[in-house]
C-alpha cells in the first residue's frame, strides 16, 4: 500500500512539473503570436499611409468590400488556428 502511494505522489508531481513546463513554453510561443497579430495590420496601415495607390485601390469598393474583410478574416483565421495548437500542447 506503502509502495502504491509513494508511486501515486511522484507520478502526480511529475505531472504537474511536466505542465509547468508546458505553459511555460507555450507561454513565449502565445507571445509571439499576438505580436505577429498586431504587426500585420501596422504594416498594412503604414503601407497604405505611404503609398499612394495601395491606399487608392484599398479605397475603391473591391479594397473596403474584399480585401480588407479577407485579409480581417484570414487575420482571424491564424489566431484561432495559433490559440488551438497552444491549447493543444497543454492537454
Amino acid at each position: 500500500m506503502l509502495l502504491s502511494t509513494h508511486g501515486l505522489g511522484r507520478r502526480m508531481a511529475f505531472e504537474e512539473r511536466l505542465e509547468e513546463e508546458v505553459r511555460a513554453r507555450t507561454g513565449g510561443l502565445r507571445a509571439q503570436v499576438i505580436l505577429l497579430a498586431l504587426v500585420v495590420p501596422a504594416i498594412a496601415t503604414y503601407l497604405a499611409l505611404t503609398v499612394p495607390s495601395l491606399a487608392a485601390v484599398l479605397g475603391q469598393p473591391i479594397g473596403r468590400f474584399v480585401l480588407i474583410p479577407a485579409a480581417a478574416l484570414l487575420e482571424v483565421a491564424g489566431l484561432i488556428a495559433s490559440r488551438r495548437a497552444t491549447n493543444g500542447a497543454l492537454r
